[in-house]
């Protein structure tokens, strides 16, 4: 919690710390308390998103799991914590998954509940741990996130997706000029994968950036 009161004193190099995925930063929404995620969450929604966007300066490496792939966006920032609260144990992706849409297909089911949960997990809304198949659980501010308003959730939501590496790629090349989506997704996935994510993606950019000149430089 001491980085985040400090905050205030060097806005800037916190932003980047926040940013970067700093582990002090992270341990506060895996375990904090209710009180200190008040405090952050505030803090985080004083800020404005252009400050946030205003320090992504560099083009950061990714990888190919942390680009976005999810169907209902409402599933992964809130249903799946919904689910997992009132759950006694800590679910698989195929329970998680068959929660949500209840598919007859167990592969299915195992897909939509992967997909969802790693989206959940980049915006730090739950945890992975491995026993065997991998099992997901809610991270402190999972539990906290369902009490939330909605337009508060969607606000904090930009500000943690700005943290994702391949966000950040594609701000760090619009802010130079135009950039294309294909171009930097099939740097890690293959071309039709790169156009199945693209929807999933683009949604995402559009709810941080809006109506941007920013946004109107990425090439979909």
């Amino acid at each position: 919690m001491d980085f985040y009161r400090e905050w205030d004193k060097e806005i800037k190099r916190y932003v980047k710390r926040f940013l970067s995925q700093d582990e002090e930063i992270t341990w506060v929404f895996n375990f904090g308390k209710k009180e200190d995620l008040v405090f952050v969450c505030r803090l985080l929604l004083s800020i404005p998103i252009s400050q946030f966007i205003e320090c992504i300066d560099e083009d950061r490496e990714c990888s190919s799991d942390i680009i976005f792939q999810y169907s209902n966006l409402e599933h992964a920032i809130v249903t799946v914590n919904i689910i997992l609260k009132y759950s006694d144990i800590p679910l698989t992706f195929s329970q998680l998954g068959k929660k949500l849409i209840n598919a007859k297909s167990d592969d299915a089911c195992k897909k939509y509940g992967e997909n969802h949960s790693k989206l959940a997990r980049e915006l730090l809304m739950v945890s992975f741990e491995k026993s065997g198949s991998t099992l997901i659980k809610n991270t402190s501010f999972g539990d906290f996130n369902i009490s939330l308003l909605s337009d508060d959730r969607l606000e904090l939501v930009k500000r943690l997706a700005l943290r994702n590496c391949f966000v950040q790629k594609i701000i760090y090349y619009a802010k130079n000029g135009l950039v294309s989506y294909m171009d930097l997704a099939s740097r890690y996935l293959g071309k039709k994968t790169a156009v199945r994510r693209k929807s999933n993606v683009k949604k995402i950019m559009y709810l941080i950036l809006g109506d941007s000149e920013l946004y109107s430089r990425i090439v979909w």
